[in-house]
């Protein structure tokens, strides 16, 4: 006689026995799968959230700087996953040296000392755990002593103008150097001068053409000899015109 063998069945728990908390930790878990799998800001908010600075120095070891820029590609793409999620307001790195002083032939990206970031999340713990996940902090290129989370509230200050398009980079940057130290100077451009040009030029060419519609002071006293005109010789020319213009037009009844 032959035997199958039976499966031990696995008791499920009771559908009243899956709690709030319950749901709350299976939620937790699968959104920690999706960060480890898709980025820590890429899940789009479902609710308001807050707004938290991120200020991350790197280790000062001198493999540091190399491990960032190994990495580096995978999370300015997790970064910018997460600004268009809207998780990530902006971010960008620290500079051990100030402009000034950085070889333009070199480069910033070996004076990379760490980074900062604007995100958004519910928590201080929540944006914490989210970091843990980051290329950098999984890389040991972010130290998590040096790592500070502050909750920000942004002041609502007005949009500034935009100035007009005319004047936005049609400035020439010309370079001189003064005390050791780069200046730039824009000249400004010449596209209002041109247009004032233009101007004078087409109210002098409109009184041109008035002039030329107008008889001259000879052309009317010509034609008042011509016609026969009789008076004292000193004639203005406003009078002649006031002359001319009563005369009819030939060719009307």
């Amino acid at each position: 006689m032959s035997f199958t063998t039976v499966p031990r069945l696995v008791r499920i728990p009771a559908m009243r026995s899956l709690t709030t908390a319950n749901c709350s930790n299976l939620a937790r878990a699968f959104s920690s799968t999706t960060i480890a799998r898709a980025g820590p800001w890429s899940d789009v908010p479902t609710r308001k959230l807050n707004q938290y600075i991120v200020i991350a120095e790197d280790y000062n070891d001198a493999g540091a700087n190399a491990r960032r820029l190994e990495v580096r590609e995978r999370h300015l793409e997790a970064a910018q996953k997460g600004k268009q999620a809207g998780r990530v307001s902006l971010g960008g790195a620290l500079l051990k040296r100030d402009f000034n002083h950085i070889d333009s032939e070199v480069g910033p990206g070996v004076h990379m000392g760490g980074s900062v970031m604007i995100v958004h999340a519910e928590s201080v713990e929540e944006v914490q755990a989210r970091l843990n996940q980051d290329e950098y902090m999984r890389a040991s290129v972010w130290d998590p002593s040096k790592t500070r989370i502050f909750p920000f509230l942004q002041a609502a200050l007005n949009d500034v103008p935009t100035p007009p398009k005319a004047n936005i980079g049609q400035g020439v940057a010309a370079r001189s150097s003064s005390t050791g130290s780069n200046v730039f100077k824009s000249v400004a451009p010449l596209k209002e001068a041109h247009m004032l040009d233009q101007s004078a030029q087409a109210s002098a060419s409109l009184s041109a053409g008035s002039r030329k519609s107008e008889p001259s002071l000879l052309q009317l006293r010509k034609e008042m000899e011509k016609n026969g005109g009789k008076g004292h010789k000193i004639v203005t020319l406003g009078a002649l015109r006031k002359i001319h213009n009563k005369r009819p037009i030939k060719g009307d009844n």
